[in-house]
């Protein structure tokens, strides 16, 4: 008995270089993993993110969905050593350099608050297409007509600049560009037409002389692309969106989707699980986006059917879809007749089959608009 253990002992003994070797080796390359995790490269990892059902987000939120309006997010944060080996791995990961992740210009403060800004203007956007879109009224209040462009043939040129805001016309106040449009359309090519124009620091007084639309004989027109200054909208009832952490433009469209089923009877979902991505304009138009490839394999991680994507992003969602369907829109006013249309599944058919349907009616806006 004593024999075998010191056999057991001299074993050990001759074994504890080779234990400690492998020990240190091992506590080395825990070393190499964790530094790795912390060491940084040039590049930016991009992966798909998470989908929320934007129904959830709506607030007060009166009837449940059998299906849903997910809008697609990216994971996006600065490559490690660790995490660029792993993109090198998964096909589902991408690297961009840091600088195309971000404006040089901007610290990560203030591209944070960027994104927070259009987020908010892409939930206005949101509200004032759905509700008009459901055939309910949104008021419009502004500060003037602002100049966003002039045409090089028009005779304005020289005499308005961009970035003038026009407060009066003929004496009359302008607090919309709607108001400075129906003067306009009260005048004939030829006329004359007075102006009270903020520039800058100053107020001046300015006319100019109305052309005529090339496309419509004996229709006055300026010559500029306008917007209303300072834009506030007012709704006739108050419907709130949780954004929570998400930031950037590109959840406009799913938001609206969201709304118009909120405000209107029925589940415009009809049972079916639909994706998108697209940033939205107060006209109804669906602007393109980025990130569509990590959005198209977040929308099929979800089960989602169909993905709407901007027509212009179309291309590029195709190459990449496998299980999802690609529903190229350019509006809001396009996205909603496809819904429509669709077949109600699950419990969304058996409801469908118990109610009549109700048609919606679509009140486009005019923002910016030539004049």
């Amino acid at each position: 008995m004593r024999g075998s253990r010191v056999r057991r002992a001299a074993h050990w003994l001759a074994d504890r270089p080779r234990v400690i070797l492998a020990a240190a080796v091992l506590n080395i390359v825990a070393l190499l993993a964790t530094v790795c995790f912390w060491i940084p490269t040039p590049y930016q990892m991009l992966l798909p993110g998470p989908v929320t059902d934007t129904n959830t987000l709506i607030e007060p939120r009166p009837q449940e969905t059998e299906g849903a309006f997910y809008l697609t997010s990216i994971y996006s944060n600065p490559a490690s050593v660790a995490e660029w080996l792993y993109a090198q791995a998964d096909p589902e990961a991408g690297l961009i350099p840091r600088e195309q992740a971000r404006p040089q210009h901007l610290s990560r403060k203030e591209y944070r608050q960027l994104l927070d800004t259009m987020m908010d203007n892409s939930k206005m956007a949101a509200r004032v297409v759905a509700f008009r879109a459901a055939g309910l009224e949104v008021g419009v209040d502004g500060q003037g007509a602002l100049i966003r462009n002039v045409r090089a043939d028009s005779p304005a040129q020289g005499i308005l600049a961009v970035g003038d805001v026009i407060v009066a016309a003929e004496g009359r106040p302008v607090t919309t560009m709607d108001d400075l449009i129906a003067v306009i359309r009260a005048h004939r090519p030829g006329d004359r037409l007075p102006l009270e124009v903020r520039r800058d620091d100053a107020t001046l007084a300015l006319t100019t002389t109305l052309g005529e639309h090339p496309e419509e004989r004996g229709r006055a027109l300026m010559g500029v692309e306008i917007a209303t200054y300072r834009i506030k909208y007012s709704f006739p009832q108050e419907l709130k969106i949780q954004s929570e952490d998400l930031g950037g433009p590109s959840a406009g469209l799913m938001f609206a989707l969201a709304l118009y089923n909120t405000l209107t009877p029925g589940d415009l979902t009809g049972g079916h699980r639909i994706a998108g991505t697209g940033a939205l304009a107060t006209d109804g138009r669906v602007r393109s986006v980025g990130g569509i490839p990590y959005k198209v394999r977040a929308a099929e991680k979800a089960d989602a059917a169909y993905f709407l994507v901007p027509a212009e992003n179309v291309e590029e969602a195709r190459r990449v879809a496998r299980t999802v369907q690609i529903v190229p829109v350019g509006s809001f006013a396009e996205a909603l007749p496809f819904i429509q249309q669709l077949p109600p599944v699950g419990g969304a058919a058996v409801a469908a089959a118990q109610q009549a349907s109700s048609s919606s009616v679509t009140h486009p806006t005019v923002t910016p608009t030539p004049a």
